[in-house]
């Protein structure tokens, strides 16, 4: 099966209509988990200070990293190739 413009050689056609189908589903999740992601980042370097030119304070610095684990984790699996 190869990716075409639109097509999947090798299929028939109700089965490239659905994978055309899930393949816009999970760009489109992609965009709404990149969004979340960034709009979790500006609120927790809000929450913890991180924009402040003098840092995070050291007693902010364990917490911060624990919200900013599902972050870090969206990143990760948007980063991912099949």
């Amino acid at each position: 099966m190869s990716w075409g413009a639109g097509r999947y050689e090798g299929t028939d056609p109700s089965q490239s209509a659905e994978i055309a189908a899930l393949r816009a589903r999970v760009e489109g999740l992609e965009a709404a988990l990149r969004e979340c992601a960034d709009d979790l980042e500006a609120e927790v370097r809000a929450t913890h200070g991180a924009d402040h030119p003098d840092g995070i304070h050291p007693s902010q610095e364990r917490k911060y990293e624990r919200d900013m684990e599902p972050v870090d984790r969206a990143r990760a699996l948007l980063e991912k190739k099949p």
